[in-house]
């Protein structure tokens, strides 16, 4: 049954770990491209206005003039692909650090219950095994208390007799009737204390096996959310991972989506007649 328990709670703690993966893959693929950008605009302006130039005719310095001043805009623009990327990689950062660090406080919120119902479960098992020993005790001392009870009024009785009594041969015969409740009472003292020492040695090793059994149940249940701990972030760090490698993916692609259009602008210039 515990074992179950555990499974289950692991497979609502993954899942709740979990629950940040489609918001965050959605909150990536909605941030801002390349295409949306000043930088981006601006060199796209300029290679359409190249294309409207490129029937004009152009000397060798206005060539060089448009290709250093659409390498420029080139040059600016991939800059702005490595801030998006930059900017990206930081709220990834961040987004997932939040996610992971809520996803294993959860974890931790769940092993602290889990401890605490143990304990709570040890708590009562041990107050169980007292009130079991505190009736063993009772019946015990009820058992016995009768019989070395009238075994004490009746050697104080012989005691009497044996004070009033001169004849010898009376004496005789009390003094071995005292001898005999006094034996009578030494052995049931005797077996009153073995069978409370009994008991005492059943009581201190049932508290002893109870408690190593719950300690070692509190060892391996910390020991499982330390694990799941880990699981919580080893998933995070292959979530990261897999954002990073569609973030650099991006980054490819845009300088890609850059490099074509100032191939353009160069093929623009390049249809420009010479003077």
């Amino acid at each position: 049954m515990r074992t179950r328990t555990l499974f289950l709670a692991s497979l609502s703690l993954l899942a709740i770990a979990g629950l940040g993966l489609t918001t965050q893959a959605s909150v990536a693929k909605s941030s801002p491209g390349i295409t949306q950008t000043a930088q981006w605009k601006a060199l796209k302006a300029y290679v359409n206005s190249l294309e409207a130039k490129k029937s004009t005719p152009a000397s060798p310095a206005q060539k060089a003039s448009f290709r250093s001043r659409l390498n420029t805009k080139q040059q600016a623009t991939n800059e702005r692909v490595k801030q998006l990327y930059a900017q990206s990689v930081k709220a990834l950062k961040a987004r997932d650090a939040a996610k992971e660090r809520a996803a294993i406080k959860k974890v931790r919120q769940a092993q602290a219950r889990s401890v605490a119902d143990l304990k709570a479960s040890l708590a009562s098992r041990l107050a169980i095994a007292r009130a079991t020993y505190s009736r063993a005790v009772n019946t015990i001392n009820d058992r016995f208390s009768f019989r070395i009870t009238s075994e004490k009024k009746n050697l104080k009785k012989l005691r009497r007799n044996l004070a009033r009594t001169t004849d010898p041969i009376q004496r005789q015969l009390i003094l071995t009737k005292i001898d005999t409740v006094k034996k009578e009472l030494a052995q049931n003292r005797k077996i009153r204390a073995t069978e409370l020492d009994q008991a005492s040695s059943y009581y201190q090793n049932q508290v002893r096996a109870i408690t190593l059994r719950y300690d070692n149940k509190i060892i391996d249940t910390r020991a499982y959310y330390k694990a799941l701990v880990r699981k919580v972030k080893s998933s995070w760090k292959v979530i990261y991972d897999d954002d990073l490698a569609a973030a650099k993916s991006s980054r490819t692609k845009q300088f890609s989506f850059v490099s074509k259009l100032k191939a353009r602008g160069t093929g623009y210039i390049d249809m420009m007649p010479p003077t």
